[in-house]
């Protein structure tokens, strides 16, 4: 009679064990699929990095700053945005984007005052194609290279969980 609920309690087991393991496979595979999307992202945001650094060129001036605050009961940070103008093509545009966000609004005052006054110059860079689409210079132009190699390490990390092999059952069989 041991015997038997011996062998029921160890045929319990073994069906937790290979259960688990199923379990925890199916979890890093379902893994390796959700990194799929993100290494998509990385790679757009690469092209898009590419394609900005073969715009042309120019100076432009600080036309306005504001300071946005961040949503309305709730935690977050202040932007500074700047208001930009600039020549290109014999005529003028204007730009607006995201310089930089903090959590303290007094770090973005004084940024707004000593590094971006109203008349200030600033790098800009726009689409020759499209001149009226720009984008504020500033950072490395090894970005896009570094969307690249994170694209590469998650798309390597991804294929490894995917192809994740069932593990070999530590419980040894009956069948002997």
């Amino acid at each position: 009679m041991f015997q038997s609920l011996k062998q029921i309690y160890n045929f319990i087991l073994k069906s937790e064990v290979r259960r688990e393991q199923k379990r925890d496979r199916l979890s890093k595979i379902f893994l390796g699929y959700m990194m799929i999307p993100a290494v998509i992202g990385l790679c757009l945001l690469s092209t898009n990095a590419f394609s900005q650094t073969s715009w042309t060129h120019t100076t432009g001036s600080v036309l306005k700053t504001r300071i946005e605050d961040p949503p309305a009961g709730k935690s977050g940070f202040y932007a500074l945005i700047l208001t930009y103008g600039y020549e290109a093509a014999g005529k003028s545009f204007r730009g607006s984007a995201p310089l930089t966000r903090d959590s303290k609004r007094v770090a973005l005052e004084h940024k707004q005052e000593d590094e971006f006054p109203v008349g200030a110059n600033i790098q800009i860079a726009y689409n020759p194609a499209d001149p009226s689409e720009s984008c504020l210079t500033r950072g490395s132009s090894g970005m896009p290279y570094f969307f690249l190699v994170l694209a590469a390490v998650l798309t390597f990390a991804s294929y490894k969980l995917i192809r994740t092999k069932p593990t070999p059952s530590s419980v040894p069989s009956d069948d002997y």
